[in-house]
């Protein structure tokens, strides 16, 4: 019977070493997730802005020249 005891704590111990580092990967992708979030909000509102400005000087251009002639 003890060697089943010393099997069941060997078993635990490895359990709780996976268990921790699952729990590091889990906080690491965690953070690698805030991070794509941020970045990727960003990049929508470069792309928001740039497009803005793009249909922006299309309008303003065609009312310009429209003005001038």
């Amino acid at each position: 019977m003890a060697d089943h005891g010393e099997r069941l704590a060997v078993l635990e111990s490895r359990i709780e070493r996976v268990e921790q580092s699952q729990n590091a990967i889990m906080e690491k992708l965690e953070k690698i997730d805030k991070q794509l979030t941020r970045y990727h909000g960003f990049l929508g509102g470069v792309a928001f802005l740039v497009t803005g400005i793009g249909v922006g000087w299309d309008l303003l251009g065609t009312w310009i020249k429209s003005q001038l002639q």
